[in-house]
């Protein structure tokens, strides 16, 4: 219910101030083997990973893969619990990941690839290239165009990308190092980690208009560079489509 509320507010144009995002963060860092999930203000759950796992998609339960070639990750559920499903990293170096619900999406560090994968990061097939090595690091799937959100490590580049690598539009954050880029389906608003494990995130719209920051205590020091909130559920995700085309018209 507090989505369909968020999300019609913003149809209708109504502005609501709240800390930190509305959903679950679900945030890797497996340079400390752990998840970390925050909520508004609140850091709201941890748990250890037995792996080096960094790239996370979240669609029902957590999916993680490890960030190196050969590294395995795991299914937990979304309070942590592991479920069984272990996953091998076939794609290479990364740190990011993302899942439209039918295909995973990673970027390789190691060439800058987009890889699509099947749900449990096998079969890869590259999409489009997004600058190179060591470039594109974060990563976040926006179901209201089919489209693909990646946030370039230095230099504060977010670009949205079509499935083939179009170019949508562009914003420069100012962060001279982020990672953990994530959508939040609530409100539509993209969250980012400011890479300097100083336990601070950046909000911003889609047309890039900074909306926002939270510190979290609980996270200085730590290094999360995988970042995602849940996929929405089919209902809420028609709604967000429609809210969407909503706005459209209206800017038309």
């Amino acid at each position: 219910m507090h989505r369909i509320l968020a999300v019609w507010g913003l149809a209708v144009g109504a502005s609501v101030t709240l800390a930190g995002p509305l959903s679950p963060y679900y945030l890797v860092s497996g340079d400390q083997f752990r998840v970390d999930v925050v909520q508004g203000a609140a850091h709201i759950n941890s748990w250890a990973t037995p792996d080096f796992e960094y790239p996370v998609a979240v669609n029902g339960t957590v999916r993680t893969l490890g960030a190196i070639l050969g590294g395995t990750g795991r299914e937990y559920s979304l309070g942590g619990v592991v479920t069984g499903p272990v996953y091998t990293n076939v794609v290479g170096t990364s740190y990011d990941s993302t899942t439209d619900g039918q295909h995973n999406y990673v970027i390789s560090w190691d060439t800058g690839d987009v890889i699509q994968t099947d749900t449990d990061y096998q079969n890869p097939v590259p999409l489009f290239n997004v600058g190179g090595p060591g470039t594109g690091l974060g990563i976040t799937y926006d179901p209201t165009n089919n489209s693909l959100w990646i946030a370039q490590f230095g230099g504060g580049t977010v670009e949205n990308r079509t499935l083939a690598g179009g170019l949508i539009s562009s914003f420069n954050t100012g962060i001279s190092l982020q990672a953990a880029l994530a959508l939040d389906h609530a409100d539509g608003s993209l969250w980012l980690v400011e890479w300097t494990q100083n336990g601070d995130f950046r909000q911003f719209s889609k047309a890039g208009a900074p909306l926002g920051s939270e510190h979290y205590p609980a996270l200085v020091g730590v290094n999360p560079l995988g970042g995602e909130f849940a996929l929405p559920e089919p209902t809420s995700l028609a709604l967000l489509t429609i809210g969407g085309l909503f706005l459209s018209r209206r800017r038309r």
